[in-house]
């Protein structure tokens, strides 16, 4: 019996040990290999470079904007538009004030130590983990670069910063043109489109020969060409010079020729889940606030806003569907935010005021002119069309006209202004209800009704249909 029972003792022992290797390897597996199974939620800003007065301005900035344009092709890195880190770098500030202005996790700069005239050097990159008091030097490499070969040092930089962050799915890239004169000239027209010099980009892009333009320069150009009048911020970050706005653009001209909004949905759907740093985020916030579906339109906002941590017009769009949804707090909130991004002191003034008023708060506000009419509107004995427009009312871009005469019941002057609107108007302007009957005047015109046919809103379908889970959009994937 006694030995029976020290053969049983031996057997427990050993299954306990055997149960116990299994559970410490599992451990070990999952420290080991987690991070290249399962990535971190990363935000990440690619900073404009520095170096000596002797590099031309157009690398510094240039470059890094091209780096940052082929890292938002990851899925599993939320990327920061490099017109946010490029404000935030030009007002001065350090290092650490800039990853938290910009809410980044961690970020990419580079300082070119050397460069020769001939365009050679040697550029120090760094990939820093800021999450931590004490910075992390996640990867650093001074890399010497030959004459000509710029493009393809931004592919390697891209490369080995997706594979730093365990970014393992099938690497995209925006492709190479192979010409140095060529890729140089877009640097240069990357750094003035980013420094809003629209139109010397659009000049530099022009003296590129048609076969030296791949897809993703050729975009540029577009766009700057369509938007003559300038790009405004909100219109700024509404575009990537990458393979997703290419394709964006192309289901925007599928759905004008088939005016098929569902199927448009769905593929503006599958578009957000592969390229989750897009603009088409925004654009499929937009197409469920024209839905009706305000919370997901905000679950979409609220990782845009992310994504354009400088964006004014994101805050306020956050704004307007905490309005519609009556949660006035959350308006407010998302304004006041909205307000410490604007570059335009009038601008946030005027949303503020508006959101006031139409919200029946009654504290004090300064007013500026363009409110007045706003203003008196709430006064039932004065006729609001009467009220002059503002002196400066032909500064304001088609889409802040339109804005404004809507809320006055300027019906000739929102039509005027229509055909040049670079925004979808498909809802009201911000804090106005579908039911405002000025509104209702303007949508229920032949004009408007001719301009929902040529964006492909004019006969809408997709009241059998429902959104998609957001947080699925955004799960990640492996090739």
């Amino acid at each position: 019996m006694v030995q029976k029972s020290a053969q049983n003792s031996h057997g427990f022992f050993f299954v306990v040990m055997f149960m116990a290797l299994v559970v410490v390897g599992t451990v070990v597996t999952y420290f080991v290999f987690l991070p290249k199974s399962a990535p971190k939620q990363i935000t990440l800003a690619v900073l404009p470079f520095s170096g000596s007065e002797s590099v031309p301005e157009w690398l510094k900035y240039g470059l890094a904007a091209d780096i940052r344009n082929e890292l938002t092709l990851s899925r599993d890195v939320k990327v920061i538009d490099f017109q946010s880190s490029v404000d935030a770098f030009d007002e001065g500030y350090d290092f650490e004030s800039i990853t938290g202005e910009l809410g980044a996790s961690h970020f990419v700069d580079g300082n070119f130590d050397e460069l020769n005239p001939d365009l050679s050097g040697i550029l120090s990159v760094r990939l820093i983990n800021a999450t931590q008091a004490a910075w992390k030097e996640v990867w650093t490499s001074a890399i010497a670069v030959q004459a000509g070969e710029w493009e393809q040092l931004r592919a390697s930089v891209a490369r080995t910063v997706r594979e730093e962050l365990y970014d393992l799915n099938t690497p995209r890239e925006l492709g190479m043109v192979n010409n140095a004169n060529s890729y140089h000239k877009y640097l240069e027209a990357l750094h003035a489109f980013h420094q809003r010099a629209d139109v010397h980009a659009l000049a530099i892009l022009n003296e590129i020969p048609e076969s030296g333009l791949v897809p993703y320069m050729g975009l540029l150009k577009h766009h700057l060409s369509v938007h003559q009048d300038g790009y405004f911020y909100e219109m700024r970050e509404m575009f990537e010079a990458t393979e997703a706005q290419y394709l964006l653009d192309e289901l925007k001209a599928n759905l004008r020729a088939s005016n098929d909004l569902k199927e448009y949905k769905e593929q503006l759907e599958n578009l957000v889940s592969e390229y989750p740093n897009s603009t088409a985020v925004s654009t499929l916030a937009d197409l469920y606030l024209y839905a009706g579906w305000l919370r997901p339109s905000k679950e979409l906002l609220v990782r845009w806003a992310q994504l354009r941590p400088q964006s004014f017009d994101v805050g306020v769009r956050l704004a307007h569907i905490d309005f519609l949804r009556n949660d006035i707090p959350g308006a407010m909130r998302s304004l006041e935010i909205a307000g410490e991004r604007s570059k335009n002191l009038k601008e946030a003034e005027i949303m503020s005021s508006s959101l006031q008023i139409r919200s029946e708060k009654k504290r004090e506000l300064p007013f500026m002119d363009e409110l007045r009419e706003i203003v008196i509107k709430n006064n039932p004995s004065l006729d609001v069309r009467r009220i002059p427009l503002p002196d400066h009312y032909e500064e304001f871009d088609c889409d802040s006209k339109i804005a404004l005469t809507i809320t006055m019941g300027r019906l000739q002057n929102t039509l005027d202004a229509l055909p040049c609107a670079q925004r979808l108007w498909v809802s009201p302007p911000h804090f106005t209800r579908l039911t405002d009957p000025n509104w209702q005047a303007f949508t229920s015109t032949d004009e408007y009704q001719a301009y929902l046919e040529r964006e492909g809103y004019a006969r809408p379908n997709l009241s059998d249909t429902k959104p998609s889970n957001v947080d699925e959009l955004f799960m990640p994937r492996r090739d």
